[in-house]
């Protein structure tokens, strides 16, 4: 309910709103998109559009906190497009195809971004100039195993080993969760 309030207040305010949503993996950032994008027939932007394609999965950029993202591209696709308030297109790339396709997002009143990565340092000024409503929502470690674990039990041993540590190293380097505007701390049994 903060998030809705949030957005119609700076829609009212602004006209448009930029809502980014990141936090913990399994912790309802595609659910929260979705429903409140339905609800605004917003266009939702996926974080995992953004994975690195394998030429550039180097061992330094993984050890860089958030480089496992492609940041680079998602400056030029999507936040470069976002200022000028017109429909544009993006690249998503295929993780089991290793390729990269166009995506259309349509400009809206209310554009979503979400998914992991999506508070990386190096978006703020981007943000900061699209005046962004920064969300961030958790989930405990017991609901976050059982709700990974439903989703995808086969990949859930990578979540554990590869992904989630790549994800808290992120989040305590850029200290990602004490800039958000919103904290949302999912529960078992409300957001998934």
């Amino acid at each position: 309910m903060p998030i809705l309030v949030a957005v119609q207040k700076r829609i009212e305010q602004d006209g448009r709103c930029l809502l980014v949503l990141d936090g913990d993996c399994g912790a309802g950032k595609t659910t929260i998109a979705d429903e409140i994008g339905s609800f605004y027939q917003a266009t939702v932007i996926r974080m995992d559009s953004f994975f690195l394609p394998l030429k550039l999965r180097t061992q330094e950029r993984f050890q860089e906190p958030g480089g496992n993202v492609h940041y680079e591209r998602f400056l030029s696709d999507v936040l470069a497009n976002l200022a000028r308030e017109c429909d544009f297109s993006y690249h998503h790339f295929d993780c089991h195809n290793n390729r990269l396709c166009l995506y259309n997002a349509p400009f809206s009143p209310l554009m979503i971004i979400e998914g992991s990565y999506s508070h990386h340092p190096a978006f703020q000024a981007a943000y900061s100039s699209l005046h962004a409503l920064r969300v961030w929502v958790s989930v405990t470690e017991e609901e976050q195993a059982r709700r990974l674990k439903a989703r995808n039990p086969q990949l859930f041993p990578r979540f554990v080993t590869e992904w989630i540590p790549l994800e808290k190293a992120y989040q305590r380097v850029y200290h990602v969760k004490s800039k958000a505007e919103i904290r949302v701390e999912s529960e078992a049994g409300h957001v998934e």
